[in-house]
């Protein structure tokens, strides 16, 4: 079930949001108490994933156009390596966002009450 929802919760940042909301989804989701045995390798697949996806489906619906050029301008033997490139950026982002909410989660544990 956390892995559903951090899938959702990525293809929403991904579609809604700019570019930096992807990471701004790792970021919340490794803050959140819940995800706190969430594996950071998992939720960077899942980044990456979610990343081809839509990089893939955005560039259907222009036909293709952009990802070729941007594959000939950066002399890449096609476009389907573009989309590798930016799932890995994706993956990155993710992993490493993700990991800063978690440590900032342990850097700050929940106050104790006063009868604990």
């Amino acid at each position: 079930m956390k892995i559903l929802i951090a899938f959702l919760t990525f293809v929403l940042a991904c579609w809604f949001l700019p570019w930096w909301g992807l990471g701004l989804a790792a970021f919340v989701l490794g803050l959140v108490p819940l995800n706190k045995n969430l594996d950071w390798k998992i939720v960077s697949a899942l980044g990456a994933l979610v990343v081809l996806l839509v990089t893939y489906g955005m560039d259907r619906r222009l036909d293709f156009v952009i990802s070729n050029k941007m594959a000939g301008f950066f002399l890449l033997p096609s476009a389907q390596v573009l989309y590798l490139f930016l799932a890995g950026i994706g993956a990155v982002t993710v992993a490493l966002w993700f990991l800063a909410g978690q440590r900032l989660t342990k850097a700050f544990p929940k106050p104790r009450s006063a009868r604990d």
